[in-house]
């Protein structure tokens, strides 16, 4: 998804958000996905496009619920008690454990993010997931591909694709 990075100024400087997954580590391990940037001055997401270096958000230190690398994600503006531009990210985190579940990371310009700390049931944890695998529910197996929308009250809803453990 492409968006500008300042939405008063659609003519100006756009962001798109990608994910890629990384070669191993030199030292061994396995490779992990993480999210990739590309800029375009050009105004209205029309491009050229220029990769941004590197990964802009990757996945977290051994232990941590997206240990496995970040997937498919969402970004939004979201202005901040200032009221300055902010950007939101709903991501897809993978554990090493192949659970998926979401996380939250915000940004200033998009490409230096920084992971919402202290959410969820753990400190630095997702900030959803779906049901334990011992309960029968329709997304007790992953969930992922998160989609937030800004309803008219100020609250958020997130969607998201959740799959069981018997398939369905």
């Amino acid at each position: 998804r492409a968006l500008p990075l300042d939405p008063s100024v659609p003519e100006g400087k756009w962001i798109m958000t990608y994910h890629a997954l990384m070669p191993p580590d030199p030292g061994g391990g396995a490779p992990r996905w993480a999210v990739g940037c590309a800029v375009s001055d050009a105004g209205f997401g029309s491009g050229p496009w220029r990769k941004v270096e590197g990964p802009v958000l990757g996945g977290g230190a051994p232990g941590s619920f997206d240990e496995g690398g970040i997937g498919t994600r969402h970004v939004v503006h979201f202005p901040d008690a200032d009221g300055a531009n902010r950007l939101v990210m709903v991501y897809e985190g993978v554990g090493v454990d192949g659970r998926h579940r979401l996380g939250l990371a915000t940004s200033a310009d998009g490409l230096s993010w920084e992971k919402v700390e202290g959410v969820g049931s753990d400190p630095g944890g997702p900030i959803f997931e779906g049901a334990t695998a011992d309960v029968d529910a329709w997304d007790n197996g992953n969930v992922g591909t998160p989609w937030i929308v800004r309803l008219a009250s100020g609250s958020w809803r997130i969607y998201y694709v959740g799959t069981s453990s018997k398939g369905r």
